[in-house]
């Protein structure tokens, strides 16, 4: 082999190490890259999760102040033919409830709003689980929503269905079932928020 040679053949071999080592760059490029997005998925993932976790437990909150201090209203009478004073009374306080909770639904309004916003995020980033249970408190909002409604509007109190509607709208089963919805929440979107590892 002459000179020339080995020139040509170092010039090849030179040419093959520079392609194996663009290429060695461009596989490790593409890794780093999809690592970095995978890593920027759940960075959002988890932003998403304490928006839907935060906008759900603010909406809990917001349900139990809404009756909360109703606690106290007096329960339905039952049916009744008198239009004595204790029939009076309940009258009075049934449009003083209205008043105050039409108050406090146009306040809770903009909470219920970001709840809304927050499962549209839900239903894009996260497992269908944290959707759901915060889809479950926008529907339990509006069955409380109805049924205080009815209870306030309406001569129902005074029916044998007002204690059914009562509960529904006021009783203690609600504040039950508000506390309930907390547990799978943070079950779910707690360990999401923390960019806690997935399992499964």
């Amino acid at each position: 082999m002459s000179a020339e040679d080995l020139s040509a053949c170092g010039t090849l071999l030179g040419g093959l190490a520079a392609v194996v080592g663009v290429a060695l760059l461009y596989f490790q490029g593409r890794k780093e890259l999809e690592k970095w997005r995978s890593q920027k998925r759940e960075e959002r993932r988890a932003e998403v999760a304490g928006q839907v976790l935060g906008a759900s437990l603010r909406a809990l909150d917001m349900l139990q102040s809404i009756i909360s201090p109703l606690g106290t209203v007096p329960a339905p009478i039952g049916p009744t033919k008198s239009v004595g004073d204790d029939h009076r009374r309940l009258e009075s306080d049934r449009l003083a409830l209205r008043s105050e909770l039409t108050e406090r639904w146009r306040v809770a309004d903009s909470t219920m709003k970001d709840l809304r916003d927050a499962i549209d995020l839900a239903l894009v980033y996260l497992p269908v689980e944290g959707s759901y249970a915060a889809a479950e408190i926008q529907l339990l909002a509006g069955e409380v929503r109805t049924n205080q409604m009815l209870w306030t509007m309406s001569g129902i109190y005074a029916r044998p269905e007002g204690s059914d509607v009562y509960e529904k709208a006021l009783g203690a089963k609600i504040g039950v079932r508000i506390a309930d919805l907390r547990t799978p929440l943070l079950q779910v979107l707690s360990p999401i928020a923390r960019l806690e590892p997935r399992t499964g």
